[in-house]
Formats: C-alpha cells, structure tokens, sequence
C-alpha cells in the first residue's frame, strides 16, 4: 500500500499504487467535487450531456414524447406529446400538483397494460383515453 495525502485535509492515508485517490474518505471527496462544480471544471460536460439527453428536453414537439390522450372529469378530450409539460401549462384544470396528476394517469397506463396488482381507471376524475402510437 502507497501513502498519500488527501487534497482536502492534508491526512496521509493508504491506498494501492493503482488507485486513483485523491481523498481520503467519502466526505472529503464530497467536498472535492463540490469545489470542482462551483470552479465550472463540469460546465461543458453537463451542458453537453443536457444537450443529448431526450429526457431534459421538456418541448412539445419532443421526438421521444409519446402521444396522450386524457378525459377531464368534464368530459373533455385533451391531446399532448409530452404529458408532464402539458400538465405544467394546464395546471389551473387539474387537482393537484403536476407530479400528483402524471403519476396518477401513469398508473392508469400501467393498470391497463396489465402492470399493477391494484388496477386504476382514474385519477380524481381524469381517465387515459390513449397513450403512445396506439389508441384505445
């Protein structure tokens, strides 16, 4: 085992030659890559990675959105491309906080999809009309 000195506390400890350690415990390497964050030394990988994650990207028109289709307690038929967005932009129809009303439409896919042990139909009066390329 080799002996180096931690570049947070200035504590020698063990590690094998090989090793790429520069800290000695968790909370120091915590704190070392806290101090890389607010240096920006991640800026450009971070913004690379938002840039090609599907998943960051929240416009409507987002090629790895699927279609909904949703049913208001009134009866009326909603379409969007990106559910979570639209239950952002649409906040004043629904009962609950966005999250609430996408989990709550998730697990009517799910139960129809045969997924859940205790099957929903719908959440506080909405109902799952379509989903995906696939209507109902």
């Amino acid at each position: 085992m080799a002996k180096r000195k931690c570049i947070i506390c200035g504590i020698l400890f063990d590690c094998p030659p090989s090793s790429g350690k520069i800290t000695c415990s968790p909370e120091c390497s915590r704190k070392h890559r806290q101090d890389l964050h607010r240096a920006g030394v991640y800026d450009k990988s971070m913004s690379a990675m938002r840039a090609k994650s599907p998943a960051s990207k929240s416009i409507e028109n987002n090629p790895n959105a699927e279609l909904w289709v949703i049913k208001s307690p009134d009866g009326i038929i909603y379409e969007c491309h990106n559910l979570m967005l639209w239950l952002q932009s649409h906040q004043d129809l629904i009962d609950g906080t966005p999250r609430q009303a996408w989990d709550g439409i998730s697990k009517i896919k799910y139960s129809m999809q045969g997924k859940r042990k205790n099957p929903s139909k719908s959440w506080k009066g909405w109902t799952l009309v379509a989903w995906g390329e696939h209507k109902l």
